[in-house]
């Protein structure tokens, strides 16, 4: 998994910090996200820029620190896929 790890750490540390540009910023321009936590699927890059938008937005002041499990990632050329469970911890 160390060839994706960035893409784990990135995303922990700027949903922490609520820096959309920067989260956004590990996705393709054809990102395709299956979220199970509000609306089933985000496909391409302004969806998934509306949800970021919406839900840091949502946080006023509270930080969020994401865990994964489980996850996995596979690299082909130039291409690769990230996969993980976030659980919601108290």
């Amino acid at each position: 998994m160390n060839e994706l790890q960035f893409l784990f750490d990135t995303y922990k540390n700027t949903v922490y910090e609520k820096d959309m540009e920067r989260f956004l910023s590990i996705f393709d321009k054809d990102v395709h996200v299956f979220d199970m936590w509000g609306q089933w699927s985000y496909q391409g890059l302004e969806a998934w820029r509306k949800m970021a938008k919406d839900w840091f937005g949502s946080l006023g002041t509270e930080r969020v620190v994401i865990d994964f499990d489980e996850a996995k990632a596979t690299v082909s050329g130039d291409m690769g896929v990230a996969t993980a469970t976030v659980p919601l911890r108290p």
